[in-house]
């Protein structure tokens, strides 16, 4: 089975299991709305099947633990503090 990670974290949560709030975007225009519902800051990166070739973009609450902020930073996540930033963010991993 291959799921994006967005999806594996419904189905963890469909089953109580806690995952972190995240939400998916797939342009600059919908990063407003998404987030009213995070609390800034944020981790931002692409959703990617590999070989499918079809990538989705999405914003985590980054959390509190230094080491899952590490961690996500050595998964090319971005971290960003201000609205602009994410909508920035967002906008580069579109293009690519």
């Amino acid at each position: 089975m291959r799921l994006f990670e967005y999806q594996s974290k419904g189905i963890l949560k469909e089953f109580g299991i806690p995952t972190p709030n995240g939400s998916v975007v797939t342009s600059s225009d919908e990063v407003a709305s998404t987030l009213q519902k995070l609390a800034l800051p944020v981790a931002i990166k692409a959703q990617v099947l590999l070989a499918v070739g079809e990538s989705r973009r999405v914003l985590h609450h980054k959390g509190t633990a230094q080491s899952k902020i590490e961690s996500l930073r050595d998964a090319e996540a971005k971290i960003a503090d201000r609205p602009s930033d994410v909508t920035s963010l967002v906008e580069e991993l579109l293009k690519k």
